[in-house]
């Protein structure tokens, strides 16, 4: 697995599927992603304010604990989790933005080159505005460097099992584990997969656009799912000053 540093860089780099406004049968796709919740229902992103002070404070990638063995245990912290719906709602938005304007103009090709590099400079702006690791994780992943570490796979099975509470409610969870600098906390929500996730995630995938997956991510794992499978989560993870600047 890569140190947490070259994690920071690329952002945990993943393929998650989303699209912006569209019209015809793709528009009628859209409406189905906010239905299940993988789409905020706002088109608005705003960039989460940062921290205070956000001066002092370093690096996310110098603070997270990836890979961590330390069992993790559920918080209540209602501040904390409002600003985590928060980045994750803006990660969505952008991302959303992003591959319906790329599959509008190239179709689902346009979709592979947006995962593979906008992705990752999305959560990385994020991560560095907001003081916390932006990132998703995924126990069947496209990029390897996308594998959930300890923290996530103890929590994996109850969203594997159960990725929707409810229709357009994403499974979440905020639980706090030791990390290299004290008590750190991370926020999970579910990705379930959508109709428009299985032209590149499913079980029969045009043969052009398996051949881009193939030459990006030789060791792709993450095909063959259904439509309410976990696709993968949200994770993001916030160190001690930033969960806690008191």
């Amino acid at each position: 697995m890569a140190t947490p540093e070259q994690q920071h860089v690329c952002a945990r780099e993943r393929c998650r599927c989303g699209l912006g406004p569209l019209h015809g049968a793709a528009g009628a796709l859209f409406g189905v992603l906010l239905l299940l919740g993988l789409l905020p229902a706002q088109a608005e992103v705003v960039d989460p304010p940062p921290l205070s002070p956000p001066a002092s404070m370093p690096p996310a990638a110098g603070l997270m604990s990836v890979g961590s063995t330390a069992a993790a245990e559920p918080v209540t912290d209602p501040a904390v989790l409002e600003r985590s719906r928060r980045l994750a709602d803006t990660f969505m938005g952008e991302l959303q933005a992003a591959l319906g304007e790329a599959v509008a103009k190239g179709g689902l090709m346009g979709a592979v080159a947006v995962c593979r590099e906008r992705a990752p400079a999305i959560a990385e702006r994020l991560s560095r505005a907001s003081g916390a690791l932006v990132s998703r994780q995924a126990r069947r992943n496209r990029n390897p460097d996308a594998a959930p570490d300890a923290v996530t796979l103890a929590l994996l099975p109850a969203f594997e099992a159960e990725p929707l509470l409810a229709p357009g409610r994403p499974r979440e969870q905020l639980v706090a584990y030791a990390g290299p600098t004290g008590r750190h906390l991370r926020y999970l929500r579910a990705i379930p997969t959508a109709p428009t996730c299985l032209g590149c995630h499913g079980t029969q995938i045009d043969t052009a656009v398996q051949a881009a997956i193939d030459a990006h991510y030789p060791q792709d794992r993450a095909t063959g799912f259904a439509v309410g499978d976990l696709r993968g989560v949200f994770a993001i993870d916030w160190p001690p000053v930033a969960a806690d600047p008191e």
